[in-house]
Order: structure tokens, then C-alpha cells, then sequence
């Protein structure tokens, strides 16, 4: 029988305006529950409505900002649930309060926005008669939109707590097969193989040539259109036994390869970053078994001498679950559906990751009165368990533990190496097609010549993201770029910088940032981000 969902709401709150050094304090709370709409101008008044009603009650963002206004009203000894640094559950009341982000991980404005004058939320202003209406239906309007988005998710999905666990759920029932439980053992043998997608600068400073910049069309569902591991037996070649693998085996394989790397092939830097070297120097790679193939086959590895392989015995590919997720995209497109849309593409983006979850990452929260932790901040349970001291939490604290390995929980890394690998070694290709390449991340590139690369709307074929007459990159996810259309394209990932800021930064010049928005974290508390940005040009 399935488990009966439980009603949902929404919530959101309006602030003062972020300012630097200021704190905002919500001034106003919507709520909604698909009929019913609320109002509560204090957070006292909206959690003891809350909290009395049996409900989930999903925030945009909540766990990195409005729930961190109402801890104050959480009970010592409840359970909460941290993703990421991320506040993503806990109960105050009758009422589960839950951050929307984890099952819909982009901004609403990627759904419907409405537009505001953030200024007019000051304290001097938003009582003015025009304001004070213009506020109250940018909230409702919120509210209505997340609403939407959230029932859509649970309708179509469930209940989940993320978008992840959600997609593993729905590869089982599409594909019926049973999901893989490694007890640990292939992770850590397999690790030194997982990497994350190609960032790269080719080209830094100021760029004065006309590029152009390309996307692949969802570069990881097409990827896991070809066969990858999925079982957990897998057996070790070594030296000349590689040999032996027909090429198609070989690209399902790990390989630790010794050669000369001419940017073709991964590598953990001593920093922890991912690296791509291309110094004539000879080193040991270990890289799936697609990538070592695009090396060969792009003459960019050389003097290779196979130290082994690691070779598994049960494949399958995932076309039936992208297919699926792909063709219900293009009809919720073809019936002006912008929710499913977006739900559909999260959901068919989300399963490859899940393969590599790693348990250890994660703890288990509790909230705790301080008084009970001994001097170095921490306190046996009746199990002999340890807790520690994670943080400040309301009028208590956050103590966590590590999980029992009972607990823990492996998929197959295997498949999330091997489906990642394949992406990078799919763009290494095409990066070797490009000229002029200038800058590439995981699915992009930007390059001052594309025509080797084939065009069109297909999964894994590339759609031309747009056309530049100047830029500047100044490091990894940190560039402007100038439309022909007098657009700017800028990415500077963990601040905000304009494209002049950018520039300055590209061209040499230190630039200070600081945060105008706090960033809310349950470990730390509410703190502003000061950085000095400066070039790095790798």
C-alpha cells in the first residue's frame, strides 16, 4: 500500500533590504496552502499557527535563511536533518518544516518571478500605502509559485526529501531493477577514479578576438545513454592483461595508466582541485577507461605504459529512464508547462550523483542545551556514541554524530565515475575539434572557432549559446563575457561582481568584495562573506 502524502504548504518572509554589516529581520510571513492564504507579521504569530497545523511546510531557500529566524522556537531533542550546511528539516509543533531547495535546486525566478524594488522594504517605506500593496502581492505571488512548483514535484514524485533520492526512486520503478548496495569496499577502491566535471581556463585576460560559447544538450542524460557499470563484482588486469580488453570493454574499465598528458587526462592536484596537466611531463593517471581511449584517439597521451585495469562484470545503460524523463520534457514544453518542464530536467539530471553518495559526509543532528556538553563540547549517548558541538541553534545547540555503519548508505561509484568520465572525455574531444578554445566547464565551451562540433537539438549534440565581441576570463567561473547584443555573460561563483569588477580583476587588480547578504549557516550562524578576488588563471 503507498504511504499517504501529507499536506503541504509554503511559506515565505520579506526582510529588510540586505545591506552590509545589517542583519535583515522579516518583518512580514506569507503562507499558503493551495486555498487558504495567511498573513503574520511577527515570527511568534507565524509559528504558533504553524506549528499547530499537521502539515509539511516548504520554503524556497528556507534552510539557508527564513527558517533560521524561527529557531528560537525549536524544542531541545529534536531531530534535524543538514544537507550541505543546508537547514533541510525539523519539526516545531505538529508541523515538519522542509527547504524546498533540496527537491527543486535552482532559483524560483528559473520558474516565475515577480519583479520588485527591493528598496521600498526599508523600514521608512514599506508602510507607505503603494508600497505596503506592492509587498503584499510580491509575497502572495511567491507563495503561489512555489506552491505550484512543490505540488507539481509531489504529485509527479512523491514526497522525497531530495531531488536525488527522488530520481534513484524513479530509475527503480521505470527500470525494475534493484538498487545497488556496496558496503563500502568498492568506494574507497574506486575513489582515486571519481572526478567532477572539466573546468578549465585555456586563456586568460582580457580577450579582444570574437568567440563564441557552446552547450551540450544534457551532457550527463546522453552520457548515460551508452553502457556503464552497475554491479558490484569487478575483477583487476594488470600490466599487458589490459591488452587483452576489446575497445568497448576498455571504456567501461579503470584504468591506471602511466604517460606523457597533453591536457587530455584528469588529475587530483596537491590543493585538492581537479587538474588537466600539459607540462611534457610523465606521470600516473587513473581516469575511466573513455577517457584514456579520447586521449589515444586525439594523440594527446603518449609513452603510455597500462599499470592495470579494473574490469567489471554487469553493465546496463539508463535510456529507458532518460528517454522517459526527456520525452515528458518536450510535451510539458509543447503545452506551455514551464513547471514540468523544469521538474522533468532536474529529475532526469539528478540520478548519476546519487551513485556517488558518500555516507561518511553525513551526520546525524540533534538539538541539545549546551550545559549537558563537557568541556571540550561534546557528550556520550546511552550507546557510546559521541555528539559534538556543530553550532549555535536558537536558544540551544546543534550536536552531531558520525552514522553507525548500519546506517551508512553505498550505491555503485562505478556508475557516477563512469558516466562523469565519459562527459569529460566527450569534450575533450571536442575541445580538440574547437580553435582558439579559451574556456571550458563540464558542458561548455567557449572558443574563438566551433565549427567542428555538430550543431543541433538532439540529446549530446551542441546548441550555440551565443556570440561575444570582448571578455575577460580571470580564473575558473570567473568571467565576462560581451554579447554582440550589448548583453553581458558573467559568472563569479561564491560572490557578486559586476563586469567591470570582473574585468579589473582579469586585467591584474585585486578587488575586495563583501557580501551585502548574510550567509545563514547552522553551523557558524549568520556571517558576511569578505574576500579579496584576484586573478588565478587556471
Amino acid at each position: 500500500m503507498a504511504k499517504a502524502r501529507r499536506i503541504i504548504a509554503v511559506a515565505d518572509s520579506e526582510t529588510d533590504p540586505f545591506q552590509i554589516g545589517r542583519l535583515p529581520k522579516p518583518f512580514i510571513w506569507g503562507w499558503f496552502n493551495g486555498d487558504d492564504y495567511r498573513e503574520f507579521e511577527t515570527v511568534h504569530d507565524f509559528v504558533d499557527f504553524t506549528s499547530r497545523t499537521r502539515q509539511i511546510c516548504y520554503a524556497h531557500n528556507g534552510g539557508r535563511f527564513d527558517w533560521h529566524f524561527i529557531l528560537d522556537y525549536v524544542d531541545e531533542m529534536t531531530e534535524v536533518s543538514v544537507i550541505n550546511g543546508r537547514l533541510s528539516k525539523f519539526k516545531i509543533g505538529h508541523c515538519e518544516f522542509r527547504d524546498s531547495w533540496n527537491i527543486i535546486p535552482v532559483p524560483l525566478s528559473a520558474y516565475q518571478k515577480t519583479e520588485i524594488d527591493y528598496s521600498i522594504m526599508e523600514a521608512s517605506e514599506r508602510h507607505k500605502p503603494h508600497n505596503n500593496a506592492e509587498i503584499r502581492k510580491y509575497l502572495y505571488d511567491d507563495c503561489r509559485f512555489l506552491f505550484h512548483l512543490v505540488s507539481e514535484f509531489i504529485s509527479e514524485f512523491g514526497q522525497g526529501l531530495t531531488v536525488a533520492g527522488t530520481a534513484m526512486k524513479q530509475w527503480r520503478k521505470i527500470s525494475g531493477r534493484k538498487v545497488p548496495k556496496d558496503d563500502g569496499s568498492l568506494f574507497a577502491e574506486l575513489r582515486p577514479f571519481y572526478y567532477g566535471g572539466r573546468c578549465q581556463v585555456f586563456r586568460s585576460g582580457e580577450i579582444t578576438k570574437p568567440f563564441k560559447l557552446a552547450d551540450i544538450n544534457s551532457a550527463y542524460p546522453y552520457a548515460m545513454l551508452s553502457d556503464h557499470p552497475i554491479g558490484l563484482n569487478y575483477y583487476r588486469l594488470n600490466g599487458e592483461e589490459v591488452e587483452t580488453l576489446a575497445s568497448d570493454e576498455l571504456a567501461q574499465s579503470f584504468v591506471e595508466v602511466e604517460c606523457i598528458s597533453r591536457g587530455a587526462l584528469p588529475m587530483r592536484m596537491p590543493n585538492g582541485s581537479l587538474g588537466f596537466p600539459d607540462d611534457g611531463e610523465r606521470r600516473v593517471y587513473k581516469v575511466t577507461g573513455h577517457e584514456y581511449i579520447a586521449g589515444l584517439e586525439t594523440g594527446t597521451i603518449s609513452q603510455c605504459t597500462l599499470h592495470c585495469a579494473y574490469v567489471f562484470d554487469e553493465f546496463c545503460n539508463f535510456e529507458e529512464y532518460v528517454t522517459h524523463f526527456y520525452e515528458q520534457r518536450n510535451k510539458a514544453k509543447a503545452n506551455n508547462d514551464a513547471a514540468r518542464t523544469l521538474l522533468y530536467k532536474l529529475v532526469m539530471n539528478a540520478l548519476y550523483g546519487k551513485f556517488a553518495s558518500n555516507p561518511d559526509k553525513y551526520r546525524e543532528y540533534t538539538v541539545m542545551n549546551p550545559e549537558w556538553l563537557d568541556e571540550t563540547g561534546c557528550i556520550q549517548d546511552e550507546e557510546d556514541r559521541t555528539w559534538e558541538y556543530s553550532g549555535d541553534f536558537g536558544r540551544y545547540c546543534l550536536v552531531a554524530a558520525e552514522l553507525t555503519e548500519d546506517m551508512k548508505r553505498y550505491y555503485n561509484l562505478a556508475t557516477a565515475a563512469s558516466i562523469t568520465g565519459y562527459v569529460r572525455a566527450y569534450l575533450w574531444r571536442a575541445i580538440c575539434k574547437a580553435g582558439g578554445v579559451i574556456y571550458c566547464d563540464t558542458d561548455s565551451i567557449a572558443a574563438t572557432e566551433l565549427d567542428g562540433l555538430q550543431f543541433g537539438t538532439r540529446l549530446g549534440e551542441w546548441t550555440l549559446e551565443g556570440a561575444y565581441s570582448y571578455g575577460a576570463v580571470a580564473g575558473k567561473k570567473l568571467y565576462a563575457f560581451l554579447g554582440h547584443d550589448g548583453v553581458w555573460k558573467t559568472a563569479s561563483k561564491g560572490v557578486r561582481l559586476s563586469p567591470d569588477e570582473i574585468m579589473e580583476v582579469a586585467r591584474g587588480a585585486d578587488v575586495s568584495y563583501t557580501s551585502a547578504s548574510p550567509v545563514y549557516s547552522v553551523h557558524r550562524g549568520p556571517h558576511f562573506l569578505t574576500r579579496n578576488i584576484r586573478a588565478t588563471g587556471t
